[in-house]
């Protein structure tokens, strides 16, 4: 489930959010659960696996205000990062926490909607009722946030792999990059997931910058 999920992101126009209605899909097929619940959970651990983007790139956005210069990269680091920052911390709190003024908004737009299309009135009803059940599964999620908050913590280790697993990379090819270096890699490749492009492509390239930033020879990019 988890690679056909990686699949569809990669395939579909929306980048990180392209597949989650597919993922939902055979989450629900495989686990017996309502879709609306399945979309729930699956929306729920994207925002996790988002956390860590966040947080790192505040950081990243703290160090560069405190004690660098800011360049061009860096500077439109900032804007994106910030923007994700939040867009996701808003998402999280909408979803989790004041799950009434999301549903009362979305409810407000059918209602504008079937107004128009009165023909369509039963359409509009069943979607309020799907969104009424995928607001109920989100509220049984955000009724433990401590466990929430356990959970968030842990992926923060995704990016600490990432971190490792780079700088032994670049050894292998006889280069050193600082850590700083390293990290501003990783973030803005962490960041292309949220591109409204299949799998992130084309935003992918951003980290190559970072690289001819740091002064690394021309051909290292393209080996890693």
């Amino acid at each position: 489930m988890f690679m056909a999920g990686h699949f569809v992101n990669s395939i579909t126009p929306l980048g990180q959010v392209g597949g989650e209605p597919f993922m939902a899909y055979i989450v629900s097929k495989n686990t017996g659960s309502s879709y609306e619940r399945s979309l729930s959970s699956v929306m729920s651990s994207d925002i996790i696996n988002a956390i860590p983007i966040v947080t790192y790139t505040a950081a990243g956005i703290m160090y560069v205000l405190l004690f660098r210069d800011m360049t061009g990269v860096m500077e439109q680091m900032i804007y994106f990062g910030a923007g994700i920052t939040v867009i996701t911390s808003l998402l999280m709190y909408l979803l989790w926490f004041d799950r009434e003024k999301l549903r009362s908004g979305i409810f407000f737009v059918l209602d504008t909607l079937e107004s128009r299309f009165e023909s369509k009135r039963d359409s509009f009803e069943s979607i309020r009722d799907r969104v009424e059940l995928l607001q109920k599964s989100f509220e049984e999620i955000g009724e433990n946030p401590s466990h929430l908050i356990k959970v968030a913590l842990i992926s923060h280790l995704y990016l600490i792999t990432q971190f490792v697993s780079l700088y032994f990379i670049l050894l292998g090819l006889n280069t050193y990059l600082s850590f700083v270096g390293i990290y501003f890699t990783v973030i803005l490749a962490g960041l292309a997931m949220f591109a409204p492009t299949p799998g992130g492509s084309g935003a992918f390239e951003a980290p190559s910058q970072v690289y001819y930033y740091f002064s690394i020879q021309a051909w290292i990019p393209a080996q890693l």
